[in-house]
């Protein structure tokens, strides 16, 4: 067989190479793809584990719009963690969104208080980012199509979309341990905001002083306590005032039920079979009834 000359097989190379780049270039400006990491906590300040951080790179040269940022754990929960509402965000090329977040009171699934820390604490149990994105629904690093998690509880009444519900004083993100926050004006007119929890007498929240069980069983109590030790000097602050969380709680918190109730990952036979089942017979009695409903009231 005759070899090609070297002069002949060059046009034939930088072809190929040229033909190699436009592919590459195309990929990169095509599609999305992203990479992200989450870390999931807890604090003293709270009983509920959390996602305390986020972080998403896009590694393609093309602007990606996300509009709300979810944590989904094993095959039916989602941990709504992020809401863009009108508006979304615009991660630029190459660009990175980081998120923190703060202790939380409680999950709330369908004005119930739930609980989920043994499946967070699950390190068997898969767990990944999910984005609602203007191309769909974007499992990191996976792409999929077009998604909305309240559509997959449509289709299957087992899928349980939760939200994380905080609670938050001037920026300071408290959870459901901290019973009264105090804020502090020191003599330079500075405000800091300091949370005291239930039980924190058994640690030092403030430098000079340690709180006492009997200053922290009422508002007026502490109040008293702080008032004391900024008369002997421990407390060297301008004022303070003292804030019942427990309060606000009972407010803002009241259309939702008092026990909490513990849930688990529905496995994949009872999520996409049994779940879907059900979620079939559930439509069917509906539609059922609104028939003899509309035959009623001809």
């Amino acid at each position: 067989m005759q070899i090609p000359p070297p002069l002949t097989l060059l046009p034939i190379l930088i072809s190929l190479v040229a033909l190699w780049v436009a592919v590459k270039n195309y990929y990169r400006k095509n599609g999305i793809e992203l990479r992200g990491s989450f870390q999931i906590a807890s604090s003293r300040y709270c009983e509920d584990r959390y996602v305390s951080n986020i972080l998403i790179e896009n590694i393609k040269d093309r602007s990606t719009t996300i509009f709300d940022i979810y944590l989904k754990v094993g095959h039916s929960i989602y941990i709504h963690l992020v809401e863009f509402d009108e508006n979304p965000l615009i991660l630029k090329p190459y660009e990175t969104y980081q998120k923190q977040f703060g202790p939380i009171e409680f999950y709330g699934f369908n004005l119930r208080k739930v609980d989920i820390n043994d499946l967070l604490a699950n390190h068997k149990l898969k767990k990944r980012l999910v984005l609602s994105t203007s191309d769909g629904k974007y499992t990191v690093p996976r792409r999929i199509g077009s998604w909305n998690p309240v559509v997959e509880f449509f289709e299957n009444h087992l899928t349980g979309i939760l939200q994380p519900v905080p609670s938050r004083y001037k920026d300071t993100d408290l959870g459901s341990n901290i019973r009264y926050v105090v804020e502090v004006t020191d003599q330079m007119d500075k405000v800091q905001i300091v949370p005291v929890g239930r039980n924190d007498h058994d640690i030092g929240v403030f430098r000079n002083f340690r709180l006492t069980k009997e200053s922290l069983a009422s508002k007026a109590d502490l109040e008293l306590f702080l008032l004391d030790r900024q008369i002997d000097g421990k407390l060297n602050v301008k004022d303070f005032s003292v804030h019942d969380i427990d309060i606000w709680r009972d407010q803002h918190h009241r259309d939702y039920r008092e026990e909490t109730v513990k849930i688990d990952s529905d496995s994949f036979v009872r999520y996409h079979l049994i779940g879907r089942w059900f979620t079939y017979r559930q439509n069917r009695d509906m539609r059922q009834k609104n028939k003899l409903l509309a035959r009623q009231h001809r």
